[in-house]
């Protein structure tokens, strides 16, 4: 029973035709998301890998000072700092994955609704 409801000329999002262009529209998504997760990932150890180099530096100089040096450095600290950065770029990296992944699927979407 049809109850006066007719799909859109661009068809139903429930049609074949609507479901083929969501499934392409998921599968762009999973791409573009994957692809900004890791880049911003590499970015992120790369910076992290420098800013661990630093404090390894330090570290040796404080160590190179004898037990005397080691009192006045603050090596949980700079753990601490480390750790609260990895956690900073993984969110980022996350954060961007999501944001690429669903202007993807909109952007392909609608393009595919459009048609060729």
């Amino acid at each position: 029973m049809n109850r006066g409801h007719r799909p859109a000329a661009g068809g139903h999002l429930l049609s074949r035709e609507g479901l083929r262009r969501a499934a392409v529209a998921l599968g762009a998504a999973l791409v573009a998301g994957a692809l900004a997760y890791l880049a911003v990932r590499g970015v992120g150890a790369a910076l992290l890998f420098v800013q661990q180099q630093q404090v390894l530096q330090e570290v040796a100089g404080t160590l190179s000072g004898g037990i005397e040096g080691l009192g006045s450095s603050d090596l949980r600290a700079a753990r601490r700092e480390l750790q609260r950065l990895a956690a900073e770029y993984e969110r980022r990296s996350i954060i961007a994955g999501g944001a690429a992944a669903a202007v993807t699927a909109l952007a392909v979407y609608l393009r595919l609704a459009d048609g060729p």
